[in-house]
């Protein structure tokens, strides 16, 4: 998907810059594979109605003053990503893709893809249509898929149950998903 952006500067001139998303095309970001634990136990949750599936997409300028970017309604659940003051050293323009039902509840892919931060940026994910028959609420977890090693790596596991977000921490971008071992 391809998105242009178009900035005037104080009237003289306009600059319009055309954008590629790989995470903005007709595949989900968060492919099947995905879905496999392999060995870890990690177990992604399932959505509690798939009828209701719903996705969002928003990008975002964020630059070394940090930010926030917030995806979501109430009745879906909203999920955030907060960039403190000093975890960029430059603008770089963040795109937030969620899926709030569907395949993987909760499911999360921050681009680009290979950015990294001066601190640690807050990742807070809903998993209020979530299905949590057999799974302890509290023992949630957010990881990140690891393609090197083919393996979902912790980055938290504090749950706000009022909220229904689980927040972790992160370095890096990559895609993230909510699930319990």
């Amino acid at each position: 998907m391809k998105r242009t952006i178009q900035f005037i500067a104080a009237g003289l001139m306009t600059l319009s810059l055309t954008l590629h998303f790989s995470a903005c095309t007709e595949q989900s970001p968060l492919t099947p594979e995905l879905s496999e634990t392999q060995s870890s136990g990690f177990k992604i949750l399932k959505v509690k109605n798939p009828s209701l599936k719903k996705e969002f997409e928003r990008s975002r300028w964020i630059g070394p003053f940090g930010g926030a970017i917030v995806v979501g309604t109430p009745g879906h659940g909203i999920s955030r990503l907060s960039v403190p003051f000093g975890a960029l050293s430059t603008w770089i323009q963040i795109n937030f893709w969620w899926e709030s039902a569907g395949f993987l509840e909760g499911g999360a892919d921050f681009s680009p893809h290979g950015t990294k931060f001066n601190l640690p940026v807050r990742v807070e994910l809903s998993y209020k249509r979530a299905d949590l028959t057999g799974v302890n609420e509290d023992n949630l977890e957010i990881r990140y898929y690891n393609e090197t090693t083919g393996q979902w790596e912790l980055i938290g596991n504090q749950v706000d149950k009022v909220k229904k977000v689980v927040i972790g921490y992160t370095d890096h971008f990559s895609r993230y998903a909510i699930g319990a071992e």
